[in-house]
């Protein structure tokens, strides 16, 4: 049997693992993106109207939750969303995490759980949604992530 090229099958082999990495970045098991690192896996900020890459791809994240900013039925019974912001201790980013409604009342209780405890790292497993941003005459594409299942949010 005769072996192909072995000139083209070393770049051919590199160019297939590094593309299979970077498709699977922080699905990985145990593997999660901090906020920071999923703004640059999403190459934000984004020009509005263009849907991104990464929408629709499921990502695992890790950063701290935003006490102030936690917005569940129980407490705000007027909203029509439940959602709540986690940021990057380094890069200072923050996302937007919005709760399924079936998901909610056990992800609310997970972080009020967590509230009378030390703060510990939240790591989220959800889809990336994308969205326009009109800002003072310019507009801009974010991101938040969509949070399914209550289990998809776990503390270390």
């Amino acid at each position: 049997m005769q072996v192909p090229n072995r000139k083209l099958l070393i770049p051919i082999v590199l160019f297939v693992s590094i593309l299979t990495m970077s498709e699977s970045m922080g699905q990985k098991e145990n593997t999660y993106l901090s906020v920071g690192e999923l703004y640059n896996y999403c190459n934000l900020p984004a020009p509005c109207g263009k849907v991104m890459e990464c929408e629709g791809k499921t990502i695992r994240i890790r950063g701290y939750i935003d006490w102030k900013n936690i917005f569940f039925k129980e407490e705000y019974p007027q909203l029509p969303y439940e959602k709540f912001k986690m940021y990057d201790s380094e890069s200072k980013k923050m996302v937007e995490v919005f709760v399924n409604p079936k998901a909610a009342r056990g992800a609310y209780s997970m972080i009020q759980q967590q509230m009378k405890t030390s703060e510990k790292e939240a790591f989220v497993e959800g889809t990336i949604s994308g969205f326009n941003m009109p800002l003072m005459g310019q507009c801009y594409r974010g991101i938040r992530i969509e949070l399914e299942r209550s289990e998809d949010i776990k503390f270390r």
